[in-house]
């Protein structure tokens, strides 16, 4: 749900959509989210009745901490086995999806978790 917040607030049916869920399912784990203190319902200022999700400033501090501790596993794994595996190992998995026709969305981060 966060990187889907990360560019600006979204509308929960927008969110649903994005995530291949319900919008009741989405309302759901925003609930859970906001009580939590990642996510705030803010009113949209171009529809008075609408309302938006937004990452708060505890959200945005998860999303560059994630970002910073995937910057550090990368470095490490890099110093062990050398920038070149690294990026061949990143790039295989894309190759296949895309030779498979599976990329797109993964593109567009609508991939759906495996069952």
């Amino acid at each position: 749900m966060f990187q889907h917040l990360i560019e600006r607030p979204l509308a929960i049916g927008v969110l649903a959509e994005r995530l291949g869920v319900t919008q009741q399912a989405a309302s759901k784990s925003v609930t859970d989210l906001e009580r939590r203190g990642y996510l705030v319902r803010r009113p949209d200022p171009g529809d008075a009745r609408a309302r938006l999700v937004d990452l708060t400033d505890r959200g945005r501090g998860v999303v560059t901490a994630a970002r910073r501790h995937r910057a550090a596993i990368e470095g490490e794994v890099i110093a062990a086995l050398g920038a070149e595996r690294v990026e061949a190992a990143r790039l295989l998995p894309a190759d296949v999806l895309t030779h498979l026709g599976a990329d797109a969305p993964l593109r567009i981060r609508r991939a759906k978790p495996p069952r």
